[in-house]
């Protein structure tokens, strides 16, 4: 939980909290990271998604603040930080897709990836 605390702008994966823990000399199997991560996500602490990179999971945490069932994700593919697309845009992407397509979108798992503002500026 002190890593996760750590992460709530950006995502991670099992391997990182492994990582994490055996810098700080604690011994724990990968698998056992998977079952307890899975947990957090039954218990709505964290989200599950696939990276755009690989085929591995990734998390991010549940941010209760933003309403994340009701609107899209945005993650920088370099620096990992996570946006939350709300607002009156959300709401016409919301429309369009109800109206054109009459489709309900479930936005608690999204994510579109790009690169953000600040890691555009690194690479010119």
């Amino acid at each position: 939980m002190d890593y996760i605390s750590g992460e709530k702008e950006g995502s991670f994966s099992a391997k990182d909290v492994h990582d994490y823990l055996e810098t700080r000399g604690i011994t724990a199997n990968l698998s056992t990271i998977y079952r307890n991560l899975d947990k957090l996500v039954d218990k709505n602490i964290l989200v599950k998604f696939r990276s755009s990179k690989s085929d591995s999971g990734l998390y991010r945490v549940v941010d209760t603040t933003h309403s994340c069932h009701r609107h899209l994700h945005l993650q920088c593919r370099k620096c990992g930080k996570i946006y939350h697309l709300s607002g009156e845009f959300m709401n016409t992407i919301d429309s369009y897709i109800k109206s054109g397509y009459n489709f309900t979108l479930d936005c608690q798992n999204s994510l579109l990836t790009g690169i953000c503002a600040e890691c555009s500026k690194l690479e010119v």
